[in-house]
């Protein structure tokens, strides 16, 4: 993939990892589609966020079932105590990570 700018793999993680230390912030602008970007905004103005009191209550409303729990969660980056907006669940991994800035 990076060979065509003649270097490897390894030192493009390298350049990524020191541009990150460097700058303080995240080298990659984070596009998202208009679904997820109004379910991010909905749920920064706290609208139709629901929070769970558990993590089995979250997984319960979730239809994740417990034997699923540990390779579903690891799927959709869900952790204990996650608020998340009704529309934030339909759009869950609709992110997508565009050029560089």
């Amino acid at each position: 993939m990076f060979h065509g700018w003649g270097i490897t793999t390894t030192q493009a993680i390298d350049m990524f990892y020191k541009q990150i230390k460097r700058t303080r912030s995240f080298p990659l602008e984070l596009r998202f589609n208009e679904e997820t970007d109004r379910a991010i905004k909905e749920a920064r103005q706290g609208r139709g966020v629901k929070t769970y009191k558990t993590s089995k209550e979250m997984f319960r409303d979730l239809g994740i079932r417990s034997k699923d729990r540990t390779q579903s969660t690891r799927k959709r980056g869900i952790k204990k105590h996650h608020q998340m907006s009704s529309s934030a669940k339909r759009v869950i991994g609709n992110a997508k990570v565009e050029g560089s800035k």
